[in-house]
């Protein structure tokens, strides 16, 4: 195996309702949510060997995945999280969090970290998962200090950025 088993997983309910109108069939994508939240203990049971579905949205007879995962007791799983509902969801069933500000500036970084910080706060149970930030199109070169954006900025402490790659923002 290429990875020596590792490997960390990212899912993610939808954003826009024409990700939904083409591949589910006109869900509307308030509902994305419902299917996310029965999927993910699903596949997680998959992982530890035969396992039947019959729940709310997914139904399915006794199957397994193959090949198993190496990772006890599963690998990670990231969540795409927005709204506080899924920041809860994600952080309850032990999943790490990755957030996308989208064209916002750092104030909707914040945002979502509270949300997150939020959801932590509601299940001390839990270990606390990783939160990643996702900045699409911000290419950047040249040296450290030349670059448009300090790497230690006061929106991103304690915040992943490229999976994989601890401190990287």
């Amino acid at each position: 195996m290429i990875s020596d088993g590792r490997m960390e997983v990212g899912i993610a309910r939808g954003a826009y309702q024409i990700e939904f109108d083409r591949l589910a069939d006109g869900l509307a994508a308030a509902d994305g949510g419902k299917h996310l939240r029965e999927l993910v203990p699903a596949v997680r049971a998959l992982w530890q060997g035969d396992y039947a579905h019959d729940g709310e949205i997914w139904r399915f007879p006794t199957s397994t995945s193959v090949p198993k995962p190496v990772q006890r007791p599963t690998p990670p799983m990231w969540i795409a999280a927005r709204d506080p509902a899924s920041h809860d969801f994600a952080v309850s069933q032990g999943c790490n969090v990755m957030v996308i500000p989208l064209m916002k500036g750092d104030e909707e970084v914040v945002a979502l970290k509270d949300k997150f910080d939020t959801a932590v706060a509601h299940h001390p149970e839990v270990a606390r998962p990783d939160l990643m930030v996702r900045r699409p199109g911000l290419p950047v070169t040249g040296p450290p200090g030349d670059r448009p954006f300090p790497r230690q900025r006061p929106a991103f402490a304690g915040i992943r950025g490229t999976p994989g790659v601890r401190g990287s923002i």
